[in-house]
């Protein structure tokens, strides 16, 4: 519910579902207590950027619309043009390989962030619940939580016990939605607390494309580990991508996926893999490459790209013209693996 918390449980286990506007300090904790213990500095978003899409600013015009640049296709190209490349845009700028910088291409994003939390005895209405939590085999996605219809007072956001979250951007104008955080606490992993966030987010992407980047492995030759550090970020990937492959994630075997850059002055970020839910996938485990250009595009648009970096988008943009569809393969498979 947009300004403010919903509580999709009343079990002694609830998620919180959190969006613009809401009251920080559950959001502030789960930033703080789960996300940046687990991430390295570079994953990791800065806070002020959470504030940003939680209240707006100047980058998003305070309702998570704007502009952004991308590229597009000249006229006479053989390829349809990009809507939004005016005339004036193509004069000032030259077009290379049919390719045209379009600086108004329109971004709409909705961020959410799911947190599962715990009451104390003392004020969780009593109760039990959470069996099908503690019970790993559940298939259940949304197993640890619950609509009830007896209304339960406010969580204490400062008291209440924090077991994991999740953070995902809804693009509005592609359809599709990045997975950008998932973390359990230490103490409730392994129980369904993940595969529940999971089951919300999923909820929020619908029939669109669910998205997910991961860093891949810094050297996939675990024998060229320089040193301990790259060994450990190595063992931190492969984990990574088996958790999200055990969720139904699967990686577009062949797209030139490039990171963009996520602050300004930034470079694109290689050495990660764009993975897209099986929801999304046709029968044959396939899905249609202009769903994944289309999200790429307006996620550049969002990000802070530079037309020197314009090169790494053009790439996918091309590999999506190429053929309709693009087969899907375990990420794992495309990284090696470390033993």
């Amino acid at each position: 519910v947009t300004g403010g918390m919903s509580l999709m449980s009343a079990t002694d286990v609830e998620v919180v579902h959190l969006q613009r506007g809401c009251e920080l300090e559950l959001v502030r904790r789960f930033y703080t207590e789960l996300l940046v213990p687990t991430f390295e500095p570079e994953e990791l978003d800065p806070w002020s950027e959470w504030v940003e899409m939680l209240y707006g600013g100047d980058e998003c015009g305070g309702d998570g619309t704007g502009t952004g640049t991308v590229l597009g296709r000249c006229p006479g190209s053989g390829s349809v043009p990009a809507p939004h490349v005016t005339g004036q845009a193509m004069a000032a700028t030259a077009a290379t390989s049919g390719w045209v910088v379009d600086r108004s291409y329109p971004f709409s994003i909705d961020f959410h962030v799911f947190v599962a939390v715990r009451r104390h005895a003392k004020c969780d209405g009593g109760g039990g619940g959470a069996a099908a939590l503690n019970d790993p085999s559940t298939g259940d996605a949304h197993a640890a939580t619950s609509i009830h219809s007896t209304p339960m007072p406010p969580i204490d956001p400062k008291t209440c016990e924090l077991l994991g979250g999740a953070s995902c951007e809804e693009y509005k104008t592609s359809g599709a939605t990045l997975l950008a955080y998932i973390v359990t606490a230490p103490a409730a992993r392994r129980k369904g607390v993940g595969r529940a966030l999971l089951g919300h987010v999923r909820d929020v992407a619908g029939a669109g494309l669910l998205t997910v980047e991961t860093a891949s492995l810094s050297k996939t030759d675990p024998a060229a580990c320089s040193d301990g550090r790259d060994r450990m970020a190595n063992i931190a990937a492969v984990d990574r991508l088996k958790m999200y492959a055990h969720w139904g994630f699967v990686a577009p075997a062949d797209l030139p996926f490039t990171c963009p850059a996520h602050a300004v002055g930034g470079r694109p970020i290689r050495g990660y893999l764009l993975q897209i839910h099986r929801d999304a996938t046709d029968d044959r485990g396939r899905v249609a490459r202009q769903k994944i250009a289309a999200f790429c595009l307006e996620y550049y648009a969002a990000c802070f790209t530079a037309d020197d970096d314009l090169g790494v988008l053009q790439a996918i943009l091309e590999w999506a013209e190429a053929a309709e569809f693009t087969d899907c393969v375990p990420p794992l498979s495309l990284v090696g693996s470390v033993t």
